[in-house]
């Protein structure tokens, strides 16, 4: 686990603030596709750390295709916990990852993925946040990757 690169952001949300760690994996490649990877419940970011291990192995900054973000959920690992005095709902979950990806500098698009509660709110994610382009979820019917057509409803 400390052989990757952490990080922690703050995010200000209308409802209130939080601190959202995440483990990160940047590309000098200025075509790399920046991509969020979500984990599920019971999970944590230690879910995808082979998935980077693996990625690192196989390249350096210099051809790394993909920006890769994965951070702990609010309430998971090293993130700060949601409100316990208000409602906190898989919509609240994605506009602070949908926020995260904004303040990393992710706002001319970027992909997600997610499994169990994580690709609930990639799916919202997609839904309603228009830098979002497109998501991968192993829980669709399909196999084909979703993307985001803000012409259509």
């Amino acid at each position: 686990m400390n052989t990757f690169d952490h990080f922690h952001m703050n995010i200000n949300d209308e409802l209130g603030d939080f601190h959202v760690h995440f483990v990160a994996m940047a590309s000098k490649r200025l075509d790399a596709v920046p991509l969020l990877l979500l984990h599920g419940w019971p999970g944590s970011f230690l879910e995808f750390l082979p998935v980077i291990d693996r990625l690192r192995k196989k390249y350096c900054p210099d051809d790394l295709p993909y920006h890769i973000v994965v951070p702990s959920l609010p309430g998971y690992a090293f993130s700060s916990p949601p409100p316990l005095d208000r409602e906190f709902g898989i919509e609240d979950v994605a506009r602070l990852m949908n926020q995260l990806m904004l303040d990393l500098g992710y706002g001319a698009g970027y992909m997600s993925q997610g499994g169990d509660v994580g690709s609930k709110v990639a799916r919202v994610i997609a839904a309603k946040h228009d830098e979002c382009r497109g998501k991968k979820s192993p829980y669709n019917r399909s196999t084909q990757l979703l993307t985001h057509d803000s012409n259509s409803q």
